[in-house]
């Protein structure tokens, strides 16, 4: 099922206690009632009660985006449907660094730049394995095999595969992950990238602002979910957390 965040073993537990902790609420076993991110996010809304506000999250990260942006040079004016692409024109088009530079000089957490691949790790016995480990170890059991099948004995193989495997892997994976990463594609626009960084920063701009609205609250699940789950795709009411 394409519309499902595909928790696995103690992810569940994960985000509860992570909305706990960003919300500074209690969530008992009525989660355990929650079947899509619309039901769960209505028991946070619940829990919350409501709120009035005169000014959002997301128009706090909109304006500290925009005075960061003017301080890498952007004589632009910045609004938020100024295009992300805004950012490529900067330092070179380096987006890896534009982008942790953004992170520093607007004092908010963004989300993670993404691959193109669906997922960095796998499901093993209801764990997550980093691919890139699990990668590292089927290669090397295949190259001992060759190795034996090629005459080398059982040490020589070992250390054969274990050196030449690992070395190249990690050259691989890392010169991979870095060329490839790049902005979240349903980050199109500077207003886009203020709501998921609002998400993102939700527990230190309460501390600040204690009044959020209800899209804050909504992009912080966001935010918690898409950390645990790698989950790239929009999230909706209607997305679930595992299956049906």
């Amino acid at each position: 099922m394409q519309n499902s965040l595909d928790l696995i073993g103690d992810d569940d537990l994960y985000v509860v206690r992570e909305v706990e902790r960003t919300f500074g609420i209690s969530i008992g076993r009525e989660a355990e009632t929650t079947y899509t991110i619309g039901q769960f996010y209505d028991l946070i809304q619940a829990k919350c009660g409501a709120n009035q506000t005169l000014a959002c999250f997301s128009q706090v990260a909109f304006y500290r985006l925009r005075h960061a942006l003017g301080s890498f040079g952007i004589k632009a004016v910045i609004t938020p449907d100024t295009p992300m692409s805004i950012l490529r024109e900067t330092n070179g088009g380096s987006i890896a660094r534009n982008w942790r530079e953004l992170g520093r000089r607007s004092g908010l957490k963004l989300p993670r730049l993404e691959t193109p691949f669906v997922r960095r790790s796998w499901s093993v016995f209801g764990r997550r394995v980093p691919l890139g480990p699990l990668a590292i170890i089927c290669a090397m059991a295949g190259t001992f095999v060759l190795a034996r099948h090629l005459g080398l004995g059982p040490k020589a193989s070992f250390w054969t595969a274990a050196i030449g495997v690992i070395v190249f892997a990690f050259a691989a994976l890392h010169a991979l992950y870095v060329v490839c990463r790049d902005i979240p594609q349903r980050i199109a626009t500077i207003g886009d990238l203020a709501r998921e960084a609002a998400g993102y920063s939700f527990f230190e701009l309460r501390q600040t602002k204690p009044v959020p609205s209800d899209t804050d609250r909504w992009y912080a699940l966001t935010a918690i979910l898409r950390q645990v789950s790698e989950y790239k795709l929009p999230i909706t009411r209607d997305t679930t957390f595992v299956p049906r």
